[in-house]
């Protein structure tokens, strides 16, 4: 079994490591365990040698006990403040960067799989699927390689959201939970904000990343008042939400701390994502939307949006063809995943409407049409909700028929 050399460095401001310890551990379900033993490090950078096994998925966690920080040296000694960051290992051909930023954005996308112990240690563990989706919406916010993600910085969000700009207070967070000056409260930075996030009543926060974990419980609670610990401070990392543009003091301040990126992109830049309702997903975990109507038009959508793991559309959206018309509640996807079919509801101008409803089919692998250039129609009319059963039939409500159920078997849709 052959390995990889890993290159990683640490970058929190300029902060420079005197004295720490990394270790790399395997995060899909077959293969969790320290690569390995606890390892010391100084100046920022240090390499480990990965076994390229059928997993391909780590992560790393960075023990900081003692830094130099404009000219003063901090030492660590109570409450850990540890880093993380996540890689998929062909990815990692350059430096794998450590920082307050793909220690948030880490924890932020694989919060389901993860848990953090009291000294520090995250535990990390999922299923290859689990590991596939949540890197790719890492990889969104913050990039293995150290660059800010596409998604989260740019349109539609950016600074048209307020996800960027909390993005970078999270990392204010964590740069102000280092230095521990007093925070406006009274008591030490970092003393008060692992007593603001939420925690159980008998399990109290001990260390940033586990309180950036809890917080994901319960975005909700003390969340003006977290915000209100970096008013008045330095703006590390800018952009922050203190310094949001065109927004007032008081809308400043979220009421919860989650993260929400939007898209606004279905592969076509003449065919906008509008009038979504149902969706289903495929074998290869793409996301397949009902669309309802043509954005800026009177008319029947004729188009629907298919999304990669990451939500960024796949190589062949937005789907087209085989009568797809007007879709809104009906989509379905077969017992094997490999099929997908929707409801053609079809509502508008009788031209840009051929039949009274139909169902279109489409293959997985590349969105291509199964069923024929106006759907299969079999008498149906205006197709609603939709449900394959465990055979592969086809059940639906077709409103022309009094909101009966019709059935299409295997081979009525040419299977």
């Amino acid at each position: 079994m052959s390995t990889k050399t890993v290159q990683f460095s640490v970058e929190v401001n300029n902060m420079q490591i005197t004295s720490g310890s990394f270790q790399v551990f395997g995060i899909v379900e077959k293969y969790v365990g320290a690569v390995n033993n606890k390892t010391s490090f100084q100046n920022n950078t240090f390499s480990a040698e990965i076994k390229e096994n059928e997993s391909q998925y780590y992560s790393v966690t960075v023990f900081i006990n003692e830094y130099i920080l404009d000219g003063i040296t901090y030492t660590i000694n109570e409450k850990p403040l540890n880093l993380l960051a996540t890689l998929y290992l062909p990815d990692a051909n350059d430096v794998v960067k450590v920082s307050p930023e793909s220690s948030i954005a880490s924890i932020y996308t694989f919060a389901r799989m993860t848990e953090v112990s009291d000294h520090g240690k995250v535990h990390m563990k999922g299923t290859e699927r689990n590991m596939k989706i949540a890197y790719g919406m890492k990889q969104n916010l913050y990039k293995t390689e150290g660059s800010i993600g596409d998604m989260i910085s740019k349109s539609p969000n950016g600074f048209e959201t307020n996800s960027y700009p909390m993005f970078n207070s999270l990392c204010n967070l964590y740069y102000y939970c280092l230095t521990n000056p007093i925070a406006n409260t009274g008591k030490p930075f970092y003393d008060q904000f692992l007593d603001y996030v939420w925690h159980e009543a008998d399990k109290p926060n001990n260390n940033f990343l586990q309180a950036i974990r809890n917080i994901l419980h319960d975005p909700f609670t003390n969340a003006g008042n977290i915000y209100q610990m970096l008013v008045g401070l330095e703006e590390i990392y800018k952009d922050s939400l203190v310094s949001m543009k065109n927004v007032s003091d008081d809308q400043r301040a979220p009421n919860n701390w989650t993260l929400t990126l939007k898209s606004n992109s279905s592969g076509a830049k003449n065919f906008i994502p509008s009038g979504f309702a149902f969706v289903v997903f495929d074998a290869d975990d793409n996301a397949w939307i009902a669309n309802n109507f043509r954005a800026g038009s009177a008319l029947s959508g004729t188009h629907c949006p298919v999304y990669k793991y990451d939500a960024t559309p796949a190589d062949f959206s937005p789907i087209q063809g085989g009568g797809l018309l007007g879709v809104a509640f009906g989509v379905a996807v077969s017992p094997d995943k490999k099929y997908i079919s929707f409801g053609n509801f079809g509502w508008g101008p009788e031209l840009n409407n051929p039949q009274e409803g139909s169902i279109s089919r489409f293959y997985y692998k590349d969105g291509r049409p199964i069923s024929p250039s106006n759907g299969y129609t079999l008498g149906l009319s205006r197709v609603q909700g939709m449900e394959y059963d465990n055979d592969g039939n086809l059940w639906m409500a077709s409103v022309g028929f009094s909101g009966t159920i019709c059935t299409f078997t295997n081979r009525c849709l040419s299977l």
